[in-house]
């Protein structure tokens, strides 16, 4: 699909090894971006055939994953060797995000449109309509990044910067220093559970750009437990699952907060349209209130004992 030449995900996939406890942490993070970007380029690959919505969706989780280890790794780089490569990651996946926002609306809609008799199946029509139009306009958008000379290199230096040990890795000042994966990542999990958690008491009547931040920081503390599950306890990915439930249910209240802001919108609708999606809109309304109400209940049983001691048991086979 694209005019560019990617780079060789064979040479990629041939440099991957498995994070040990031992490895430095600029070293396990390289080894994290290298896995993360083959995933990446290989959705590519496959992005504008019949099953492009998957492929942007994976391809989309990738840069998520990749944005969010540049928090966690960022320190141990010299800024200059990053600083090409985080543009890189931000404009894609603004391009990526833009295309698959338009596309569970329109999932959305029309699962929806699907129930309904009489008059308002068509009402529906020239609405999803100009949705699908604002959808093909931001997959061009994409098309042309993912086909630039800009992304090319973005794409060169991401390469070098994965595939050469050492590359721009800051060493510890002291030889004390805690350095190593063993040494560091209980410490930084710990960390990121404690910004979750640090939501506890503020979540009754909680403002939906509270909700959103919760969703965020759940988000970042899977994909940190996912980038060390190999080197932790199988009790792991039983706490992996526990923070998908909260983050799915929020994702789902995400979805229906942006469709909304979406569909209220007289600057993108006619009046007639939005008088026409009053009862889609009632439903999403009652979709919200359900899925808020919710939350108190999924929050207090991640915070129980039974679903924390998965994560410290999990975190006694790092040594």
């Amino acid at each position: 699909m694209t005019k560019i030449a990617l780079p060789e995900i064979n040479i990629l996939q041939a440099a991957v090894t498995p994070i040990t406890p031992d490895d430095p942490m600029p070293e396990a993070g390289r080894k994290i971006f290298l896995t993360n970007l083959i995933e990446m380029l290989d959705h590519q690959e496959k992005l504008f055939d019949e099953e492009s919505i998957h492929h942007i969706h994976q391809m989309r989780v990738a840069t998520r994953r990749m944005r969010s280890a540049m928090r966690v790794f960022g320190g141990y780089y010299e800024k200059r060797y990053l600083k090409p490569i985080l543009k890189g990651l931000r404009i894609t996946a603004q391009g990526l995000g833009a295309a698959r926002d338009l596309d569970v609306m329109l999932e959305n809609m029309q699962s929806y449109q699907a129930l309904l008799e009489g008059d308002i199946v068509e009402a529906f029509k020239p609405i999803l309509a100009d949705i699908e139009e604002e959808r093909q306009e931001a997959a061009e958008e994409l098309r042309k990044w993912l086909e630039s000379k800009a992304y090319a290199r973005f794409l060169k230096k991401f390469s070098a910067f994965v595939l050469t040990a050492g590359l721009g890795s800051h060493a510890p000042e002291a030889k004390t220093d805690p350095y190593q994966v063993r040494h560091v990542v209980s410490v930084i999990l710990h960390e990121h559970l404690a910004q979750v958690r640090a939501f506890d008491g503020q979540l009754e009547e909680a403002p939906y750009e509270r909700l959103h931040a919760l969703r965020i920081e759940f988000k970042r503390l899977r994909y940190l437990v996912t980038f060390f599950a190999e080197n932790l306890g199988t009790s792991a990915n039983d706490f992996i699952e526990e923070i998908k439930i909260m983050q799915d249910h929020l994702g789902h209240l995400n979805d229906t907060v942006v469709a909304l802001e979406r569909l209220s919108d007289h600057d993108l609708l006619s009046s007639d349209q939005i008088a026409a999606l009053a009862p889609y809109r009632e439903t999403l309304h009652e979709q919200q209130t359900r899925l808020t109400n919710e939350i108190a209940d999924l929050w207090t049983h991640f915070n129980t004992r039974t679903v924390q001691r998965k994560l410290s048991d999990a975190l006694l086979s790092l040594r």
